[in-house]
């Protein structure tokens, strides 16, 4: 496999040092992998022109969030790692449907806090949910700490827009998404998504 970082370094901010390498060639689980590189795209266009640039050059990517994945799902076999932490938009919020549009790298603590003053939160509720972003969650399925009564991801998704490593886009529905979350990034790199929320609960 030849690599020619200069290739991405053109499309994103790309970093091929040795400590960026060895911090993400793991995650939360401990398996440790191999990252060729790391990259950071900012927003959806760039996204797709290394999904283009990756597929041409032959190289595999793997899709990174909070990097809290148990099972491995982050780390890098001989792979580009896409951080998609710097999509980060929370781009619209409807309060009165209880809806808001997310990019991917949204982290679940911040999305909260934000919509705090309109009475609403998210109801899943991972231990990692001041680290973990919505695009992850998504991933894997993730349950909250109390998934009896709020369920998993899935049943708070509206619909969600990937690509795919052919960089086509794909927007699923709430029927058609269900076997899309919890893939583990399987069938494509997700890009924003529709979640429904609840009034904000208090507790005593």
């Amino acid at each position: 496999m030849n690599f020619n970082i200069e290739v991405f370094k053109k499309i994103c901010h790309v970093s091929e040092s040795a400590g960026e390498k060895a911090v993400y060639s793991t995650d939360s689980s401990g398996i440790t992998g191999s990252a060729l590189a790391v990259a950071w795209p900012t927003d959806y266009e760039q996204l797709k022109s290394l999904i283009r640039a990756a597929a041409r050059e032959d190289i595999p990517v793997v899709a990174r969030g909070g990097g809290t994945s148990l099972v491995g799902g982050a780390v890098p076999n001989r792979a580009i790692v896409v951080d998609l932490s710097r999509m980060n938009k929370i781009k619209k919020l409807f309060v009165g449907e209880k809806q808001v549009v997310v990019q991917s790298g949204v982290v679940l603590g911040k999305l909260n806090e934000s919509i705090a003053e309109f009475n609403l939160e998210f109801p899943v509720n991972p231990r990692s949910h001041a680290v973990c972003t919505i695009g992850g969650m998504i991933a894997t399925n993730a349950g909250g700490l109390q998934p009896s009564r709020d369920r998993f991801m899935k049943e708070w998704v509206e619909n969600v827009t990937f690509i795919d490593g052919a960089s086509r886009v794909y927007t699923l529905d709430k029927n058609e998404m269900k076997r899309f979350v919890g893939s583990e990034g399987c069938c494509g790199i997700i890009i924003e998504a529709t979640l429904r929320l609840i009034a904000k609960r208090h507790y005593s």
